[in-house]
This record gives C-alpha cells, structure tokens and sequence, in this order.
C-alpha cells in the first residue's frame, strides 16, 4: 500500500470559487438557451455529448492493433447513436438519476484531469468555449436552433473559441 500524504492542504475557497464559476457559468448559458427541456432537446444533447466524446476519443492513436479495433468500434457505435438521438429515431430514460449525476460529475473532473496530463490548460479553455457559446445567441439575446433542437452558431454574431497558448 502507498503511503499517502495526511498534511494535504485543503484549497482556500477563494481559490475553488473562480473554478466553481466557470462551470456555473456553463450552467447559466444552457438554463438561458434552454429553459424549459422538452424531449427533443434532451435527445440533441445527448447527440451533441456523443458528438464531444466522439470527436475526443478520434485524436487518441493507441499503439496496438486491438485497442484500435475497439477504438473502430466505439466510434462507428457512438456514430450511429448519435444520430437516432438526432433524428428523432429513439430517446432515452435514466435508470438511475444518482449514478447518473455521478456520471456526469466524473466526466467534468476526468476531462479537466486529461487536460492536466497533457499539459492543456482545461479551465480557461472552458471559459473561452463559454464565451463563445455565448456569441451563438442572436442580438435579442435568445438562441437559434437547428432543425434537430440543437443551438445553432448564429452566423452574424458566432466567435470561435480561442484555444491557442492552452495546449
């Protein structure tokens, strides 16, 4: 068993709110976009996480041949979800809301913890994409969707996401 340090200090509140804001932040752009849920937005988010996790798992090259046949699989599997949940082809229940959130949560914190092992900044990252999403919204403040129930990039007011120096 690893001996683990037992005088690990606990973060300063001042520092954990700024992180606590982004993600609040976040939280802030979908309840403005979305403030009511329906069941085709509920489907175009789940398509567009797939989409995220997708294109992720896409820049990973695994150095055995098994590992890419699964990565193959996985890809082609996410694929296809993705685009029944876009289609309006099936939707989905959560069999348990608790394990769900976990879920959730976890991805939050392994996401920031990838960008850490890789040298890439994930929190200012994440505010920049925030301030982008924002740009998607129309000059009335309210947000255009795509046929499918995603939020559309408005094209007069739409800023891409400035990663560079963050990777």
């Amino acid at each position: 068993m690893t001996d683990l340090p037992i005088d690990v200090a606990m973060p300063d509140v001042e520092d954990v709110l700024p992180q606590l804001d982004i993600v609040q932040e976040t939280e802030r752009w979908f309840k403005l976009a979305v403030p009511a849920p329906t069941e085709k937005n509920k489907n175009a988010q789940a398509a567009a996480h797939i989409e995220e996790v997708k294109e992720q798992l896409m820049e990973l090259e695994f150095t055995d041949t098994e590992a890419q046949a699964l990565q193959s699989i996985m890809l082609e599997a996410m694929t296809g979800l993705r685009a029944m949940l876009r289609e309006g082809k099936t939707g989905y229940t959560i069999k348990d809301r608790k394990l769900f959130l976990d879920g959730c949560a976890d991805m939050i914190v392994t996401s920031i913890g990838m960008c850490h092992m890789h040298g890439m900044n994930g929190p200012i990252a994440l505010q920049r994409v925030n301030t982008s999403n924002f740009s998607k919204f129309g000059a009335d403040g309210l947000p255009i969707f795509d046929e499918t129930g995603k939020i559309a990039k408005n094209k007069a007011t739409y800023k891409e996401a400035d990663l560079e120096g963050l990777y």
